[in-house]
């Protein structure tokens, strides 16, 4: 069986059902809840929404206390980072 959060993601719709049901979250509920911000961030990055995920990273990495999960939120965000950029003129 796979669980619903899997199929959400498989969905046409699913990064972007994701962040719908994300912002339905009153902010004040969520402002220093790492999970969140991490979910925010992944979402963000599936999407291809590079600025927005990067700052969620950011959020995401302040509030975790872990080492180990810092240092996977840091590789994430560093994917959101590309060393190169062609300038646009070249896109």
């Amino acid at each position: 069986m796979v669980p619903w959060s899997t199929k959400l993601l498989r969905s046409p719709r699913g990064f972007a059902a994701g962040l719908e049901a994300l912002n339905k979250i009153p902010g004040d509920a969520v402002k220093n809840y790492q999970p969140y911000w991490s979910l925010q961030a992944h979402l963000l990055h599936k999407g291809h929404d590079l600025p927005r995920a990067k700052a969620a990273y950011q959020k995401a990495i302040r509030l975790t206390e872990d080492a180990s999960v810092r240092e996977y939120l840091v590789k994430r965000l560093l994917e959101c980072t590309p060393i190169f950029q062609k300038p646009e003129s070249q896109l």
